[in-house]
């Protein structure tokens, strides 16, 4: 695996980890992932799990 695709899988794992898990907004999720912003990572997250960030956090709620 390519490193930049390595790094994006990572992201992604922490990001479904953070949405699922705290209550953090998408804006500091998206942040503290390096994403260059919301839209960016709304972007990534749509093309890696097939579904928006707020979608993602109300299926797979674990708070």
């Amino acid at each position: 695996m390519r490193r930049a695709a390595y790094v994006a899988e990572v992201r992604m794992t922490k990001a479904r980890s953070l949405l699922a898990e705290t209550s953090l907004s998408q804006k500091e999720i998206a942040y503290r992932l390096g994403f260059a912003g919301p839209s960016s990572f709304c972007a990534a997250l749509g093309k890696a799990a097939g579904m928006t960030p707020n979608r993602y956090r109300r299926t797979h709620r674990r708070e």
